[in-house]
């Protein structure tokens, strides 16, 4: 008599079994069959039944004399979770230049002069101003955020990337700059400026209430005024230019205008951060490529709400 009890057979070793079993003229006592994910009959008769399941690891055990019943583990569950995707940020824009915030990677001394902007785009074009006379000041806050103030005197107070990395303005571009005006209207200055020489170059300027995107090449340019006045009101605005071959377009919070056909050139150059301007600049992005009407949307909706601009 065979005792019951739980047994495992690997696959050559059933099927020997099952060869035994279906060959054989005789047979006395039970035959076990089992391969991997069947279930098995077995009878002290010479015929077995045997019906396949899907692959799987093969429990035996026997519930009653000369039965064995083959039992599938159930498979596993992944619980695979996705993380969120985090904020947006100037991070998020194809073909990031640069980035200066006010509240990131300022030097400034102990007299709150600004001798270094670090840029926060990963190219490292950071801003400098080596002359004390030229250097703008940290002070002042828009929303608790920190602003650089550049007073407009008679020695030009700027800062400037001389030679910036991976950062051609040959194609399209796209600023983007959060200015608050102390300027008179009588008074014109430059929030940003890339010059090639001084006659291909590229800039955005504030003559308060006229806010102009300008591109020149070889002395042959085109001007975009944005519908929207800047006054000198002390509040922060959110600024810019889009660049494309076909069209040059100026931003003021949100409203844009444009011309179409600017010239063919390139204005790379060294970068100029404030010129002759009076206020505070807090925040700069520049993307060198090709910034569709989304990401503009969210750049512009990222800017208004850190600075608190309707």
């Amino acid at each position: 008599m065979r005792s019951h009890g739980k047994k495992r057979h690997s696959s050559a070793s059933l099927l020997g079994a099952f060869c035994l079993a279906a060959c054989a003229t005789q047979s006395h006592g039970p035959t076990w069959v089992a391969d991997a994910g069947a279930d098995v009959i077995v009878s002290d008769a010479s015929t077995s039944d045997a019906v396949a399941d899907a692959p799987s690891v093969v429990d035996a055990h026997v519930d009653a004399p000369g039965t064995v019943d083959a039992k599938a583990d159930a498979p596993s569950i992944v619980d695979a979770k996705v993380d969120a995707p985090g904020p947006w940020t100037p991070k998020n824009l194809t073909g990031l230049a640069l980035w200066l915030d006010g509240s990131v990677g300022v030097t400034a001394g102990t007299d709150s002069k600004v001798s270094k902007w670090a840029d926060q785009s990963g190219n490292g074009n950071d801003a400098t101003q080596q002359n004390a006379n030229s250097q703008p000041l940290l002070s002042g806050k828009v929303n608790n955020r920190d602003c650089l103030y550049y007073s407009q005197t008679g020695t030009p107070v700027e800062l400037s990337v001389p030679s910036p990395a991976n950062a051609s303005m040959a194609g399209d571009f796209t600023v983007m700059l959060v200015f608050l005006t102390e300027l008179a209207s009588t008074n014109a200055s430059e929030l940003f400026r890339s010059e090639a020489s001084s006659t291909t170059n590229t800039s955005i300027s504030v003559s308060p209430p006229t806010l102009m995107a300008s591109f020149i090449a070889s002395g042959s340019g085109k001007f975009a005024q944005a519908p929207q006045p800047i006054f000198d009101d002390k509040k922060a605005h959110v600024v810019g230019m889009r660049k494309s071959a076909t069209k040059l377009e100026v931003f003021a919070d949100g409203a844009s205008a444009s011309v179409t056909n600017p010239p063919v050139g390139n204005p790379s150059g060294k970068f100029v951060i404030g010129a002759q301007i009076k206020g505070q600049l807090c925040e700069v992005v520049l993307a060198t490529a090709t910034v569709d009407q989304t990401s503009v949307d969210q750049l512009t909706a990222y800017l208004k709400a850190r600075y608190a601009v309707p």
